[in-house]
């Protein structure tokens, strides 16, 4: 008998099974990897927040009074009157610095809906009390264009305490219901932002 030299039997895997492992470790791996680098992030937060960004509108300060417009981030993912409420609740509180704000102290959102193009917003009676005609005109231009922020196009009906605002303090400016940014700056002479 010849001697053949002794062959080693190997075991092997079939094709198909050590790719699928390969792939398994490598999402496992690339886990634990995206796991440690988001070191005390919890698993459930989101590694990035998307925002959408109403804006908020104040009077700039300088010899015309002029409106200028603040951007509000907000998480991405609320509904539009979550967010316009919230660029309402900025509106009304203190203005930031080098603005003002025509809207009388304590006025109050009383409520604030959205129904396809129309926005409707009421506000308490705070909101009537005090100033001239240039005053009501600007404090009307802030609540417009704040409301409108989301949709430029959108339809605004404003009430204060419920009721329907058709002129506003002992001067009487008259107001269109509903009114858009267009009607507005056609029926007003006052210096507006471009959208």
């Amino acid at each position: 008998m010849g001697q053949y030299p002794m062959r080693r039997r190997i075991k092997t895997f079939p094709l198909g099974l050590a790719i699928v492992a390969a792939v398994g470790l490598g999402a496992v791996g690339s886990g634990a990897i995206l796991w440690l680098r988001q070191g005390t992030t919890s698993l459930s937060t989101p590694l990035s927040i998307q925002t959408q960004t109403p804006q908020v509108y104040w009077i700039a300060a300088g010899p015309e009074l002029t409106l200028t417009a603040q951007k509000l981030e907000v998480p991405k993912g609320q509904s539009p009157e979550v967010t316009l409420t919230s660029a309402f609740n900025r509106l009304l509180a203190n203005p930031p610095g080098n603005t003002a704000s025509a809207i009388p102290q304590g006025t109050r959102l009383l409520g604030l809906k959205l129904k396809g193009q129309k926005v409707y917003v009421d506000l308490s009676s705070e909101f009537q009390r005090g100033g001239g005609s240039a005053s009501m005109i600007h404090r009307v231009a802030q609540v417009l264009y704040t409301a409108t922020s989301l949709n430029p196009k959108a339809e605004v009906y404003l009430t204060v305490a419920g009721r329907p605002v058709k002129a506003l303090g002992g001067e009487g400016v008259e107001l269109d219901t509903p009114t858009t940014r267009q009607r507005f700056a056609q029926d007003f002479d006052l210096t507006l932002p471009a959208n």
